[in-house]
């Protein structure tokens, strides 16, 4: 399937078909592949002649990454966040990055740089919870899945999340209430259950 899929977009780019995409996409299609160093070079390339967004500077750090090249993800993850500095995504990219090296204060600092621009974002505020418990900061990763909860009170996986936050925090009057409560939404949920 990739193999067909790297001839298709390589054809497009010959008959002259949008550059950016075509190029893009047998970028992606090599990182889809694990072959992280055929598409860092085409995403590089894309970069030096201007045919550049976030998303390519997105991949190709994730692709540094997934090469083991921590040092050229940072750079490239922090480049992105300068060339775009009104994108919260960029910083969100990039204390992902902190995290997944293990350096959670400086994931939390990137995570609250997006979040003042996108303040009620799920997906940043569950990373920084996240972020937060691998630190040890139990309290504050409760506080911050707390906040999730208030956005969206019925979520069973974002229950299931503070409860186990509450069991890890000895708080087990609290888990216990938020298990019982996910039972009574989802009488077979086997997670709550157990």
């Amino acid at each position: 399937e990739y193999d067909e899929a790297l001839r298709m977009y390589e054809k497009a780019e010959e008959m002259g078909f949008d550059s950016y995409t075509s190029k893009k996409r047998i970028a992606d299609v090599y990182l889809a592949k694990k072959n992280p160093s055929e598409s860092i070079g085409i995403y590089k390339n894309m970069i030096q002649t201007n045919l550049v967004s976030p998303e390519v500077y997105d991949l190709l750090g994730s692709a540094y990454q997934l090469g083991g090249q921590f040092d050229l993800a940072e750079r490239t993850f922090k480049e992105m966040c300068q060339r775009y500095p009104d994108n919260p995504h960029a910083f969100y990219k990039l204390g992902l990055f902190y995290g997944f090296i293990k350096e959670y204060d400086r994931s939390i600092t990137q995570f609250n740089k997006a979040l003042k621009m996108v303040p009620d974002n799920l997906t940043i505020l569950k990373s920084m919870s996240l972020a937060y418990n691998q630190k040890g900061d139990k309290y504050k990763a409760i506080e911050i899945a707390k906040k999730i909860l208030e956005i969206i009170p019925n979520s069973i996986p974002d229950k299931l999340y503070l409860a186990t936050l509450y069991d890890g925090a000895k708080e087990f009057g609290n888990a216990i209430r938020l298990y019982r409560e996910i039972i009574s939404q989802e009488p077979r949920n086997v997670i709550a259950l157990n």
